[in-house]
């Protein structure tokens, strides 16, 4: 579910990472990107100034209920981060404790 997003946030997030992460495996770039585009926008959404609270609470519930369900939310970022994690869950049982929902946190 990586899309053309993902690399542009990536590229424009940390130019040296990017260019780096252009010798992985393809399914190790897929899945750096998608980690990688969830963390940005997310932090991107607390760092821009003025922060849009809006945006921030509708990024974040559009997360929650996708990530209650698994299912998608039609953001493509969160969207490939849950098939990231519902990918993972199952070939690395110690990661799901660190992508817990945040209204958990």
């Amino acid at each position: 579910m990586v899309a053309d997003r993902h690399e542009h946030i990536f590229r424009n997030g940390s130019n040296t990472y990017y260019f780096s992460s252009r010798f992985f495996p393809p399914q190790v770039r897929r899945d750096v990107y998608a980690l990688y585009g969830f963390v940005r926008v997310a932090d991107n959404l607390v760092d821009d100034q003025p922060v849009d609270p809006q945006q921030f609470h509708h990024f974040r519930s559009l997360y929650t209920k996708s990530f209650s369900s698994g299912e998608p939310c039609g953001d493509e970022v969160i969207d490939a981060f849950i098939e990231y994690r519902n990918e993972k869950d199952s070939t690395l049982p110690g990661l799901k404790p660190s992508l817990i929902p945040w209204n958990t946190i």
